[in-house]
């Protein structure tokens, strides 16, 4: 992987934030990792960069809503189920928006709208680098749950994206006849 990629798009990056006001990190598919935040992420949460340099991502995840939390996981991997199925170039197209809560500093739980683009393919056409676009949602009603889809922002197809359902199996007993 060419990392210089990255440090190409990070001062881009940066501007954009202070720009729109969204923090902004990018995710390393491959090392599993976030390899960037924008100076101002976490910011609309209450939150300073000292209060995740340390943990990462890690910081954030424990945040979320203990409901959201497992579904946003079962979500992510539906997402990279369907991008299997999608060619290299048209993958390009689609951004995954989410939506589901997050507690703030102040301790009160609110819900962020993050969108998730992809900023680079590998070599072989495989997801290597997503950028992340992190709002408050203007939605704060109280409302459980998430909301997650799978948006093409070139022709406004909308795949939405559920989270698989276990099986469920009802056990009887039958009689058996002799």
């Amino acid at each position: 992987m060419d990392y210089s990629i990255l440090d190409k798009h990070t001062v881009a990056l940066q501007t954009l934030s202070n720009i729109g006001n969204s923090g902004i990190n990018v995710f390393d598919v491959y090392k599993r990792q976030v390899v960037f935040y924008s100076s101002n992420f976490g910011a609309q949460l209450g939150y300073v960069p000292s209060d995740y340099e340390k943990t990462g991502q890690q910081f954030f995840a424990e945040r979320i809503h203990p409901e959201d939390k497992l579904k946003l996981s079962h979500l992510g991997v539906s997402t990279f189920k369907v991008y299997s199925n999608i060619s290299s170039a048209e993958k390009l197209n689609y951004k995954q928006v989410n939506e589901y809560r997050i507690l703030n500093a102040q301790n009160k739980y609110v819900r962020l709208i993050e969108q998730y683009q992809i900023l680079e393919l590998d070599k072989s056409g495989q997801i290597w680098l997503l950028i992340s676009f992190v709002d408050l949602s203007p939605n704060q009603e109280e409302y459980n749950g998430i909301k997650s889809q799978l948006l093409n922002f070139r022709t406004g197809k909308i795949i939405p994206i559920e989270v698989p359902q276990k099986a469920q199996y009802e056990l009887t007993k039958e009689k058996q006849k002799y």
